[in-house]
């Protein structure tokens, strides 16, 4: 059996991209067993069901500003170093793939010391401080974005893994599994499943003149679901609008193809998913993102032809409704969006990254 340590923690963007990349390599090769270090067991029914074995590994962040919390984190750090240390020599692994995140930093010092082989993966197009770090020291740095880092024979442009959100459905059939009755226009908007103040108050505060126009699918996140619950009320009935802490994957596979248009942040995975799914988009970057990067991916996608930016968009609502208008009411356009978008995606991510690591492991 090849052991394979992967690691990454911080978020879902760490998480579910490895998640990709363990379910294909595993298809590749039987022979491997993979397991996952981190903080904090993100999702357990995801490990399950891939067969990935957990291992808790504390760590600690590397602010770049005042807090109290910079005393602990070395500590933290040096623990979750002699921890990694401890796991590497009981299981041996033959490499290391890194994804990011300061729960990957114990792991990767001690791949570091021990000279066990290194592979990390990018999702932004300006990298995180831990892959900075470790991109000296990588066999092979993934990135989703050519921008990340400078183009050489370490370095391999292979996108964002992602789930596969294709649905079978037509589009009625899709419309029809979300409650959909209407012709209009359908608008999804996703803040991801926490939310984000800032679309779901631009689209709360538009609702009104939104409703008459479109149909409104809005991801408002699982901690924002009672207090807009709320707001909703106190409006009164609104129809062709309708709120979601989360979609399952069913639900989400339906939206994406009922969906004219979407509305979103500029994280890696939601501009991957989208282009994968081929759907036009206007991305509302989050402006105080670490090195602004979600305002480059943004721009990068968008030069691409397949997105549209606003950049703070309630500073003037009304200009991001005549955005969405003049969009969604031009058929040709949405077209030439679609098959940009289609361009940009790369559905065989996972694979690639799979295949160059199994051939090191084998």
């Amino acid at each position: 059996m090849i052991n394979i340590i992967f690691s990454g923690g911080g978020s879902g963007g760490h998480f579910y991209p490895l998640i990709a990349v363990a379910r294909e390599l595993k298809e590749q090769n039987k022979d491997i067993k993979i397991y996952f270090t981190a903080p904090k067991n993100p999702d357990k029914g995801a490990l399950k069901k891939e067969g990935i074995i957990f291992k808790s590994i504390v760590s600690g962040k590397l602010r770049r500003y005042f807090s109290f919390k910079n005393f602990i984190s070395p500590f933290l750090i040096l623990t979750g170093f002699a921890q990694s240390i401890i796991l590497f020599n009981k299981v041996s692994p033959k490499a290391v793939f890194l994804k990011g995140g300061y729960g990957a930093l114990p792991t990767g010092l001690a791949a570091l010391v021990l000279r066990v082989p290194i592979f990390i993966h990018e999702s932004d197009s300006v990298p995180g401080l831990m892959n900075k770090i470790f991109h000296k020291f990588s066999k092979v740095s993934f990135v989703a974005f050519r921008e990340a880092f400078p183009v050489s024979s370490r370095v391999k442009v292979v996108g964002n893994p992602v789930r596969d959100m294709s649905s079978k459905l037509t589009r009625d059939g899709a419309k029809k599994e979300l409650g959909i009755a209407t012709d209009k226009p359908i608008i999804f908007v996703s803040g991801g499943s926490q939310g984000a103040g800032e679309i779901n108050e631009l689209i709360f505060n538009l609702i009104g003149d939104l409703k008459d126009e479109f149909f409104t699918l809005h991801i408002i996140g699982k901690s924002k679901m009672e207090e807009y619950e709320k707001r909703l009320e106190e409006k009164g009935t609104i129809d062709d609008y309708k709120i979601y802490p989360y979609l399952y994957e069913k639900q989400l596979k339906a939206a994406y193809r009922a969906a004219d248009l979407l509305v979103f942040r500029a994280g890696a995975g939601m501009i991957f998913e989208a282009a994968r799914n081929a759907k036009p988009s206007i991305l509302i970057p989050l402006m105080s993102s670490a090195g602004e990067h979600q305002l480059r991916n943004a721009y990068s996608y968008s030069a691409s032809g397949a997105g549209l930016i606003m950049e703070e968009p309630n500073k003037n609502i009304h200009t991001f409704l005549a955005l969405l208008r003049k969009t969604i009411g031009d058929k040709n356009k949405l077209k030439a969006m679609s098959e940009a978008a289609q361009k940009f995606a790369k559905p065989d991510s996972a694979k690639e990254i799979a295949s160059t690591l199994n051939e090191y492991l084998i």
